[in-house]
């Protein structure tokens, strides 16, 4: 596996608990570039597999039901 989709697969096992968590956080933990990880939640989201809200200027992101049954296949 890619060094890049290792990065994203550590992001969703952070994102697995189900709490919410900012873009910058996540970026910050899993040592992404910040475009990739908005590429990659994009494409998460537009399947429901996270959802994204803005908070006073940042974005939050947060699994789904429908995104933990895909992490547990």
């Amino acid at each position: 596996m890619s060094e890049a989709l290792q990065k994203l697969d550590k992001m969703l096992e952070i994102l697995q608990d189900g709490k919410e968590r900012s873009l910058t956080e996540i970026c910050e933990r899993i040592n992404l570039r910040r475009e990739m990880v908005e590429l990659a939640t994009d494409f998460l989201e537009k399947y429901g597999y996270l959802t994204k809200t803005l908070k006073d200027g940042e974005v939050y992101l947060q699994i789904t039901e429908e995104g933990k049954k895909f992490l547990e296949l």
